[in-house]
């Protein structure tokens, strides 16, 4: 099992599924048809899309062909989804074909972006987010057009279920390439582990569900909801008061004034004719069919030519795009008899993550590739090296690579335990001198490359591209994998 493979067909399988369940009641309610036959048909379709976008930006296939292949897509759901409708009538056959071409363009258009995304944590728990949101507000809407067609309960169910092992499998392709051979076999458990605690827990819902009377709960929410309409009420009546009291105030100072405006003459009304109103005929001659049906088909034509555009403004964002490379887990694995030692730093990890999904994506590369280098920092802190106060950023690369400061962290890690703090390195302690960088070997040259990179977007007026971006990404990856953790 290698994290490629998790990437490409687990995970991106599991993306699709996920937004398949409410894309599938959305076409069930516009088109009429069977859940399952929709939900099969919406999961292929967001596959398809997907695998479109991978290829692209895998290079196996040009930029016009994928292009190609997503019109060809396009049309192709758009006629499974119209054919079933071809003998109603002229107004519902326009509006099925209307809402074919609307959820065709919204499944390709996800299905390529679910392609074409990375496996970020972040990014699924914010896709997992996105989906909920929008499964709540389709099987909302489906609930007040027709409770009879659309069954909420296995929807969320799925939904929930799926969420949960997407990212599971999420955090297994972060960590499956920093993690050892034998540990991938016991992440593969973890995950079906996970799965497995989630379903049990769904079941425990479904029973606390079945047990308890829901007129509790009625009966505790109507009486909620009666006294706030009652403070309501309170309020509403003090505010008539009070508009009444100063309108009264304002009339009297007005009796006091003798304001009287004089009447004034009422204007007579207009003459009534006594001849009837002129009313239109309806047009019934030939031309009346040939206008309707010219309506028709432009606004077809519009619908159609709008999401050809949004699919190949995709697909040409994916080809400009292309891999944006191995995104590395900020924590480490732990075993399970450390779990009582470290319950704190784990915590405080997960408030760091929460705080950092908090701030926004980088719209910059020079802004994206100083994120970068302080989640370097970030990372080679466990590793007991930290950057002191008034430490340029090269200074601090090359004495954190250096043989004496690695020899000298892991001693103060050994005495000290895990649980001390890591030692400062920079100008006032291990400052690393031009021999203890040229003995570092590779990773002297990965450091210098890395303080090369952030100076040029810290302080060059050219700046960094976005492929400098990556690069740095891929720089980082491979010199945490050279120094001993």
């Amino acid at each position: 099992m290698t994290s490629p493979w998790l990437e490409r067909i687990a995970l991106k399988g599991l993306m699709c599924l996920l937004e398949s369940y409410w894309l599938a009641a959305l076409a069930t309610m516009l088109l009429f048809g069977s859940l399952g036959a929709m939900l099969v048909l919406t999961v292929i379709a967001l596959v398809t899309a997907a695998g479109i976008a991978l290829v692209l930006r895998e290079g196996w296939i040009t930029e016009k062909a994928a292009q190609i292949a997503s019109a060809t897509l396009l049309f192709v759901l758009m006629t499974l989804l119209i054919v079933p409708h071809v003998r109603a009538t002229e107004t519902a056959l326009f509006g099925y074909t209307v809402g074919a071409v609307l959820f065709s363009g919204l499944v390709v258009w996800l299905g390529v972006g679910a392609g074409r995304t990375r496996a970020a944590p972040e990014e699924l728990l914010a896709r997992a987010l996105r989906v909920g949101v929008m499964t709540f507000l389709v099987l909302l809407l489906a609930h007040q057009l027709d409770p009879t067609r659309v069954s909420a309960v296995p929807i969320v169910v799925a939904t929930l279920l799926t969420a949960v092992v997407m990212l599971a499998v999420g955090r297994l392709v972060a960590v499956i390439g920093v993690a050892e051979r034998r540990q991938r076999r016991l992440l593969s458990f973890w995950v079906v582990a996970v799965a497995v605690v989630t379903v049990l827990i769904l079941i425990a819902a479904a029973g606390l569900a079945g047990t308890f009377d829901s007129k509790i709960i009625t009966a505790v929410v109507g009486s909620l909801g009666a006294g706030l309409r009652r403070a309501w009420d309170v309020i509403a009546y003090g505010l008539a008061a009070l508009a009444y009291v100063f309108t009264r105030i304002i009339y009297w100072f007005a009796q006091l004034l003798h304001v009287h405006p004089p009447r004034l003459q009422r204007a007579p009304g207009p003459l009534m004719s006594a001849s009837p109103r002129p009313k239109l005929a309806p047009n019934t001659g030939w031309d009346a069919a040939l206008y309707r049906w010219l309506g028709r088909a432009l606004v077809v034509f519009a619908f159609v030519s709008a999401a050809l555009w949004f699919v190949l403004k995709i697909v040409r964002r994916a080809r400009e795009r292309g891999d944006e490379g191995f995104i590395e887990e900020r924590d480490y694995l732990i075993s399970a008899a450390d779990v009582a030692r470290t319950a704190g730093g784990k915590l405080r990890a997960a408030m760091e993550r929460i705080a950092r999904l908090r701030e926004a994506r980088p719209r910059e590369p020079n802004e994206a590739l100083r994120r970068e280098y302080r989640e370097l920092e970030r990372s080679l802190a466990p590793l007991g090296l930290a950057r002191a106060a008034g430490t340029t950023a090269r200074s601090f690369l090359l004495a954190a690579v250096s043989p004496a400061a690695r020899t000298g962290a892991a001693a103060a890690r050994q005495v000290a335990g895990p649980e001390a703090a890591p030692a400062a390195v920079g100008v006032g302690g291990s400052e690393a001198s031009p021999a203890a960088v040229g003995a570092s070997g590779p990773a002297g040259a990965l450091a210098d490359a890395l303080a090369t990179a952030y100076e040029r977007a810290r302080y060059s007026r050219a700046g960094v591209e976005w492929p400098d971006v990556e690069a740095f990404r891929a720089a980082r990856t491979k010199l945490l994998a050279t120094l001993p953790g």
